[in-house]
């Protein structure tokens, strides 16, 4: 045999031999296949008869390997047999429908749908950056991922604990908000404005329009700057030093007097000397409150204008008004009727209003003056007699 001869016969050789393999070989992948799940593989040449004669045995499986996405590859080189899209020899235009439907399926997270072990859409990153002090921001929008007092959005009230530690941290001051502009400034250095002229620049005085309030401020009880603060903040109170805590309580400011106390200033109560007469008063029938009422013929307690008590022709009056009857009438006995002051139980503090009209009083009338009606001197002209 010639070498030309012996040439073309191995090229034949050759040429059978990948026919032989090429045809082989997915009946190897099924044997393999069958191997794994403990079964024999039925290997079978289609062209040499059915599987049902050549696969009688039950154990046997034929051709076990699936095609679930029916897209011509089995499952053991289709790298997604659940996408019919997807397999080795895959290939699509950018503008097909099918590049456009694989493209949304691969999202940021990238996408092989050629089973080459490549990514066949960009992989994007969104959001990677850590949060390194576990703030809630990551390191794209935080401008200090090193301090979690620091973030966007921060917010602190003046003097709190964080607005001082941030204030301690940060000797050069700190934008905490992230918004690019300083929220706690420090003076030495820093062109921060310092509207009311005391020492502190606006950032770290809590309020700078005050120069008596600002980080440690202090002052004497009775010292005119006390009692400026407490004239300007009567009505709110003020925390001076800018510690979070009120330094001067808000003073109850009430210029309707109440002479009664019943809790009704006296342009309110229709009946201003009788604590038992107010807008909101409410007697059951027969109580003691309702009898007092009557012996002092006040029928109208709640102030409506309608009376709430059936008017009587026996009843006690008060001609002084100061919620003790005349004794000539009965009830609790009033010595004189004729003065408010004078009445049981009164009891007057020496050098006050009352006490000095009583003197004059004990003075116009000579001698002595019992104002409590307990039968004995409480006033004797210029001196003071001791009631026991």
């Amino acid at each position: 045999m010639t070498s030309q001869q012996i040439k073309k016969f191995l090229v034949v050789v050759l040429a059978a031999t990948r026919r032989f393999r090429r045809r082989v070989r997915p009946f190897a992948r099924a044997a393999a296949f069958a191997v794994a799940l403990g079964t024999t593989a039925c290997i079978t040449d289609p062209g040499a008869g059915t599987d049902s004669d050549l696969c009688s045995d039950p154990t046997v499986i034929c051709n076990p390997l699936p095609d679930e996405d029916n897209d011509g590859y089995t499952a053991d080189i289709d790298c997604n047999d659940a996408n019919p899209l997807i397999h080795p020899e895959a290939n699509y235009a950018e503008d097909s429908e099918e590049y456009q439907t694989l493209a949304d399926l691969a999202g940021n997270d990238g996408l092989d749908y050629n089973c080459d072990g490549e990514s066949d859409f960009p992989i994007v990153i969104i959001n990677r950056a850590p949060d390194q002090d576990g703030d809630g921001h990551d390191g794209f929008a935080d401008c200090n991922d090193e301090d979690p007092l620091v973030y966007p959005g921060a917010e602190y009230d003046v003097g709190s604990d964080e607005w001082r530690e941030l204030d301690e941290r940060y000797p050069d001051g700190v934008d905490y908000d992230c918004d690019g502009t300083k929220d706690i400034y420090r003076i030495i250095g820093n062109p921060a404005p310092d509207e009311d002229g005391d020492g502190y620049v606006f950032g770290h005085d809590c309020n700078d329009q005050d120069p008596l309030v600002h980080p440690n401020a202090e002052y004497e009880p009775d010292s005119p700057e006390i009692r400026e603060l407490s004239e300007r903040y009567f009505e709110e109170g003020v925390d001076y030093n800018c510690d979070g805590e009120q330094d001067l309580p808000a003073t109850i400011v009430n210029p309707m007097p109440d002479s009664d106390g019943d809790g009704w200033t006296d342009s309110e109560d229709c009946r201003p000397e009788n604590p038992l007469v107010h807008p909101e008063a409410s007697y059951a029938e027969g109580s003691a409150e309702e009898q007092r009422l009557i012996q002092l013929c006040i029928w109208d307690y709640d102030c409506d204008g309608e009376p709430d008590i059936e008017p009587f022709t026996n009843c006690f009056p008060d001609a002084d008004g100061d919620g003790y009857t005349d004794g000539a009438w009965g009830g609790e006995e009033d010595c004189d009727d004729t003065n408010p002051l004078i009445h049981p139980n009164a009891s007057y503090a020496e050098g006050s209003d009352e006490w000095s009209a009583l003197l004059n009083l004990c003075q116009e009338r000579g001698g002595e003056l019992d104002y409590d009606c307990d039968g004995e001197a409480d006033m004797e002209c210029n001196n003071i007699i001791v009631n026991g």
